[in-house]
């Protein structure tokens, strides 16, 4: 039997017609569902690495749009759509992003290369008096600084630092013990160290000095009695007879050294007769200073002892006393004392 396909197309035309339209748009549906477009900036993704280049374009047009950032005219020198590594600074490799223009940066970049800029600005504090004080502090100390009226250079607590130098310095305006003073102890340890009296001589002007070595030949010091040589007061040089296990006697000179107290005065142990040529052994305390200047690019340290000077920013700070504890510092000038703790 033969079939007619012209007449059976005619005759079922429509019903064709209505099948190959539903095939397309079941095949339409199910490739919508199967493949969302990438033109849709809602589609999530969770690592940068995978966003497609219409995405990367249709971030790039969004983010030109709010100008938050301000895209750069060429895009690819901004970090963006070319290496989707880039797309993000990594703190890893210390990277840091321009505020201005959006390029990615080592973090020690002074100077964007794209748009000229200081890629993160220096974060100004309100300060409504234009004093160099922000509000913040001065509205933390109110009894001592009033944050609408100029007083950078007011010093209410009398230490020789000025407003405008406790807050550089983050010292109390209000304390004379609390100074801007840039020293940290970061330890404080015991040696032996061996003292020497080797004699006296008589100086011009008839009196006579005691000549003392300090920690076999470290430190050799000319010095009147009465007077004090790393924290022992070396006092009372008089002749006495040494006698000897063979019955033998022989002239010599003796002084009294006595350990003090420089903060206050007060006398600690018992005090010790020092021959002349004799060496005494002493425990001594000594502190390591970390001395940190504006100017400095390091940390200098310094074994410092007691009655030592220290030169700070101009001022020069006496060591009254070192403590297991503490160390207490005594400015020349002014007089202040302050008392330096042991960093943890």
């Amino acid at each position: 039997m033969t079939v007619d396909y012209k007449k059976f197309a005619f005759q079922y035309a429509d019903k064709i017609i209505f099948g190959v339209a539903l095939i397309v748009f079941v095949l339409s549906a199910y490739s919508s569902i199967k493949s969302p477009s990438t033109d849709d900036i809602s589609v999530s993704y969770a690592d940068p690495k995978k966003k497609t280049e219409q995405i990367l374009e249709r971030e790039k047009e969004i983010l030109t749009g709010l100008n938050n950032p301000a895209i750069p005219a060429n895009i690819d020198k901004g970090g963006f759509a070319t290496d989707p590594d880039l797309i993000y600074p990594d703190p890893k490799k210390d990277e840091i992003q321009c505020d201005h223009c959006a390029l990615i940066l080592n973090k020690d970049t002074e100077l964007c290369p794209n748009c000229g800029k200081p890629p993160k600005p220096p974060r100004e504090e309100p300060d409504i008096d234009d004093d160099g004080v922000p509000d913040f502090w001065e509205k933390q100390y109110p009894l001592y600084a009033d944050w609408q009226t100029p007083d950078a250079d007011r010093d209410d607590d009398k230490d020789g630092f000025t407003n405008l130098a406790e807050y550089q310095g983050s010292s109390h305006p209000g304390d004379r013990a609390s100074i801007p003073v840039p020293i940290v102890v970061t330890k404080i340890k015991q040696r032996q160290v061996d003292i020497l009296f080797s004699g006296q001589i008589k100086q011009k002007d008839g009196k006579y000095a005691l000549l003392v070595n300090w920690g076999r030949g470290t430190e050799v010091r000319f010095i009147r009695p009465g007077t004090t040589f790393h924290g022992y007061l070396f006092d009372n040089p008089k002749d006495v007879w040494l006698k000897y296990q063979d019955g033998t006697r022989k002239k010599a000179v003796t002084v009294t050294i006595q350990k003090i107290n420089m903060d206050t005065g007060d006398t600690i142990g018992l005090p010790k007769q020092l021959v002349q040529g004799q060496y005494i052994p002493e425990d001594e305390l000594n502190a390591d200073f970390r001395i940190i200047g504006k100017e400095e690019k390091s940390r200098t340290s310094l074994n410092r002892y007691v009655e030592d000077t220290i030169e700070v920013n101009d001022k020069i700070y006496i060591i009254q006393s070192i403590e297991k504890k503490k160390v207490v510092l005594k400015e020349q000038q002014a007089g202040i004392v302050i008392t330096l703790y042991p960093k943890e």
